[in-house]
């Protein structure tokens, strides 16, 4: 099997606390460019990294563009050879342990019924 080293992202006492807690959820509300897409990112990696072989993890944005910039980001931000990103037709990179993340549309959200989700981070929910 392989492996690959993670190393979260420098991030501030609050986001910390804001992202990375017991809760079962929270909701962020903070100003443009205070860095919660990068703490997203962040919690939402961990949860799949510590996730097993056939667990979903979602990325819901308000629409496709929205969701494909998470997705580039992912991909840029990710060492190579420890993941399969597949653009097409539904976009989503897999892990090399077998946990997949899923970018979604929330622009029609009955399509959003129907798989099990072990952690998912809704951007832009207002």
């Amino acid at each position: 099997m392989s492996t690959a080293t993670y190393t979260r992202p420098k991030l501030y006492p609050k986001q910390e606390r804001a992202f990375f807690n017991n809760k079962r959820f929270s909701c962020i509300e903070a100003t443009v460019k205070a860095g919660k897409t990068v703490a997203a990112m962040a919690w939402l990696l961990e949860q799949a990294i510590l996730g097993s072989k056939g667990q979903n993890f979602w990325w819901v944005a308000p629409g496709y563009n929205q969701a494909d910039i998470a997705f580039r980001r992912f991909k840029e931000n990710l060492t190579p050879g420890s993941f399969t990103a597949i653009g097409t037709p539904s976009p989503k990179i897999i892990m090399i342990s077998g946990p997949t993340i899923w970018f979604k549309s929330a622009d029609n959200p009955d399509a959003l019924y129907g798989e099990d989700v072990y952690g998912a981070v809704i951007d832009e929910a207002s």
